[in-house]
């Protein structure tokens, strides 16, 4: 369940607490171990972004944004820059990690990666950075159906000058492109093998509606039944129950439930949790939402089973920009009578949807926000259509646009290849340009801020491959824009600079 939990029902966010102590004797256990819940469950005030998403159906644009740096503020390392670079695609090739040192950014990590022809990403390839170079650290290999469905991942760890199998998942799926079985694997050094770990089995309705997820682990050299979900729906296939059990004795054993409820427009307006005590179920916690006419989730009340009845115990409300993306997220903790201000998290955007500074705020003491903490920063662009995630006290974003702005829908692409080699650069690199038919072009080097800083070509080139010295001499280490015109379309490649 582990697997498809995640896709179905919650989003990656802000965390909770892995268990809470409960106080009472109300038929249900003194201690929630959330680690034997699959993903999905316990949703809380994570709830929002899948709301989002399913509310943030854009009409297609002719401009796409990529994130191409972020810098993130921390109470507890120096800052830290993340650079990311795209191929002609836009597929993210190149992660950078720098930090913060004596006033100057030093290199942390980098990985990067490799797709095949339809954009499947095949290889990614880590790298640490030590004693001024660059050092392996892991690799991952992944290989696709037809239908590029992944159907095997293997994880490997560089030790003694060589590369090491760590772990490994299989997948298979149906005619519908579920995932019925995933298979998971671990390497054991001490035999030079694969060892069994974990076998998940999925089943589904006619409908595509996961049903039951059976969790099996292996022991002692035989697959023992160790966890099953069950799912029901209503007729407009929103989940309204999910049941965990784990395995006993000699039959499955309840140990969590969930119940759900939807307004008209399908919105989740309210979920139950009980926890299962010997032979009755338990109430937990309780979650009530509202929404704006958008389908927007505007609010989440949290409430804890206490003594008999429900008690609040946190509260989320938030706000939007022109695209979707989360604006504002206030969280509140109950305080005996009232609403007490937890934390605060505030993003600002650009016209695009494309969010450039996120800050995180807490209340240390009543009327008091501070800085002196770090949350999760939910980063959201691209017409507020994608998301990304740091953690810090603040985070700060730069986008490849204008100058890459992706190509029209409409617009035929004339450009076969273009890319950059080496990159990162420090002395010499070269710009390799393929075109399908005689066109007309124009290649500039800009700085970030838009600053043409040279001309590399600019007039009439008949179809073949040509290439370009990229003037390094005259750049200082930094982050440049290779911007290629073709008629009416632009690419842009990134390059980094180091001296």
């Amino acid at each position: 369940m582990l697997f498809l939990a995640v896709i179905f029902f919650v989003p990656l966010g802000f965390g909770q607490n892995i268990s809470k102590i409960i106080s009472g004797n109300n038929n249900r256990p003194t201690k929630i171990d959330k680690n034997l819940l699959p993903a999905g469950f316990y949703a809380g005030l994570h709830w929002q972004q899948f709301v989002h998403f399913r509310h943030n159906e854009k009409t297609a644009h002719n401009f796409t944004y990529h994130i191409d740096t972020a810098v993130v503020y921390s109470n507890f390392v120096n800052p830290q820059r993340y650079i990311y670079l795209y191929d002609s695609a836009g597929n993210k090739v190149v992660t950078l990690l720098e930090q913060l040192k004596n006033e100057e950014w030093a290199d942390i990590s980098k990985d990067s990666s490799i797709y095949d022809s339809v954009g499947n990403m095949v290889k990614t390839l880590s790298f640490t950075w030590n004693n001024g170079a660059w050092k392996n650290s892991s690799l991952s290999v992944n290989s696709y159906t037809i239908n590029h469905n992944v159907v095997a991942k293997i994880n490997k760890t560089w030790a003694e000058n060589q590369w090491v199998p760590l772990d490994s998942t299989y997948f298979s799926y149906d005619i519908n492109g579920n995932v019925v079985t995933l298979f998971k694997a671990s390497w054991a050094d001490s035999t030079s093998s694969w060892q069994n770990n974990l076998f998940f089995i999925y089943s589904y309705d006619s409908l595509n509606n996961l049903k039951l997820s059976l969790t099996d682990l292996w022991v002692d050299s035989v697959w023992i039944d160790k966890q099953m979900v069950k799912y029901e729906y209503d007729s407009a296939s929103n989940l309204i129950l999910g049941v965990v059990q784990q395995w006993g004795d000699t039959n499955w054993v309840n140990i969590y439930q969930e119940t759900y409820k939807y307004d008209a427009e399908r919105n989740r307006i309210a979920y139950t949790g009980q926890f299962w005590n010997d032979s009755v179920w338990g109430n937990d916690q309780h979650y009530d939402y509202t929404y704006n006419d958008l389908g927007q989730l505007t609010s989440g009340v949290g409430q804890n089973w206490v003594d008999s009845v429900w008690v609040n115990f946190e509260k989320g409300q938030y706000t939007y920009d022109n695209y979707g993306g989360i604006e504002t997220f206030l969280h509140q903790e109950w305080n005996d009578t009232i609403w007490a201000n937890s934390s605060l998290s505030q993003y600002n955007y650009d016209s695009a949807g494309n969010a450039y500074l996120g800050n995180y705020y807490i209340w240390d003491t009543p009327g008091n926000m501070t800085q002196n903490r770090d949350g999760v920063l939910q980063i959201f662009y691209n017409y507020s259509s994608a998301i990304a995630y740091f953690t810090g006290y603040q985070v700060e974003i730069k986008y490849n646009a204008p100058l890459s702005t992706g190509i029209s829908n409409d617009l035929k692409d004339f450009v076969a290849q273009y890319t950059c080699a080496p990159n990162p650069v420090t002395d010499n690199a070269t710009i390799r340009l393929g075109l399908d038919t005689r066109e007309n072009i124009s290649l500039n080097i800009y700085s970030l801020t838009g600053k043409k800083i040279s001309t590399l070509y600019n007039g009439m080139l008949n179809q073949g491959v040509y290439q370009f010295d990229v003037p390094v001499s005259q750049l200082y280490s930094g982050i440049y824009l290779a911007s290629l015109r073709v008629g009416d379309q632009i690419k842009t490649i990134k390059i980094v600079v180091r001296k």
